[in-house]
């Protein structure tokens, strides 16, 4: 899909996966911690892209946001998340 918007668009193309698996392989990922911005429904889903990459997901969790308030999400989320 990528490659077919591409050459239609005649611009680079990328997608928050791609670019999470590009980034998961530069790091050498092998374990990881997933904290996602969404509904914690989302979880396991956003989680198996990292599977996906090859890492083993240690522990998962969601903000809890809805797609459309994305935006609202606090400028610490990402650290209240982080905190044991």
């Amino acid at each position: 899909m990528i490659r077919d918007l591409e050459v239609e668009l005649h611009v680079k193309v990328s997608t928050s996966t791609s670019a999470q698996a590009a980034a998961a392989k530069a790091l050498g990922c092998k374990k990881v911690v997933v904290c996602q911005p969404y509904e914690t429904t989302e979880t396991d889903r956003i989680s198996s892209y990292a599977k996906h990459f090859g890492c083993e997901v240690l522990g998962a969790t969601g903000w809890g946001s809805a797609f459309n308030q994305i935006g609202r999400i606090p400028r610490h989320a990402a650290l209240d998340m982080a905190a044991p």
